[in-house]
């Protein structure tokens, strides 16, 4: 937790920042964005210390993703998509670096074979979702290659079957509405920067098996805003 605490503050300025200078276009808000994301490059890894118990990662000896990992890479991709040149060169290439190999070269490995799948790739819970989102996000904004692109989105198409699999027919999720917001809502994300990345002709959300789960939140509501408390998940 005292980990955490300070960690999101300064993962959340990748989004505060972009979106200020996004606005503004003054450049004002370019240097301090520029180190923040030289900090994060500098970080042992992007992974959670909850999810890395061993030290593997942070003591370099795995490259695997998790929940923060692939945000980080996600914010850091849509950072260089909007801004361009407007940051250092020196800056979009350290970027593209760390997003590269710590998240989308490790994971491509894993869909290709040749490396031991994680095991959140086929799990049916939000984790399945938030990373594949995350992951394919990343990579459409930085990958140029349409042979690259084709295969995120492969990979994608591939691996999110499990999470819908994870909802029963009526669209019932036993995360709850908490995880359904993060986990549906990832998948949400995903479906639209495939649809706009295959020009309509992959659409995630025309899915059928998409089409309960999609209802579950309205559905699940009791009355003005208050949902069963199921997993982790608060009353509003």
């Amino acid at each position: 937790d005292r980990w955490q605490t300070v960690a999101f503050e300064r993962r959340r300025r990748i989004e505060k920042l972009t979106l200020g200078e996004g606005f503004e276009n003054q450049g004002r808000f370019i240097k301090p964005l520029e180190l923040v994301i030289a900090e994060l490059c500098r970080e042992k890894t992007w992974v959670y210390p909850a999810h890395d118990k061993t030290l593997a990662n942070f003591n370099g000896k795995a490259r695997e993703m998790d929940l923060g990992a692939v945000f980080v890479a996600m914010e850091l991709a849509e950072a260089d998509y909007l801004l361009g040149d407007k940051l250092s060169a020196r800056t979009r290439q350290l970027l593209r670096d760390n997003v590269r190999q710590r998240v989308l070269y490790p994971f491509r490995e894993m869909a290709e074979g040749k490396a031991k799948e994680m095991g959140w790739m086929r799990s049916v819970n939000n984790w399945n979702a938030v990373c594949l989102g995350s992951i394919t996000i990343a990579a459409l904004a930085l990958e140029e290659a349409p042979t690259d692109r084709a295969a995120y989105v492969a990979a994608a198409e591939h691996y999110i079957r499990s999470f819908l699999n994870g909802f029963t027919p009526d669209g019932y999720c036993s995360e709850g509405v908490g995880y359904w917001n993060y986990g549906f809502g990832h998948y949400i994300m995903l479906a639209e920067a495939v649809r706009r990345a295959t020009n309509n002709k992959l659409d995630l959300m025309a899915d059928p098996a998409a089409m309960q789960p999609a209802l579950f939140c309205v559905r699940s509501e009791i009355i003005n805003g208050l949902f069963p408390t199921i997993a982790d998940c608060s009353p509003g």
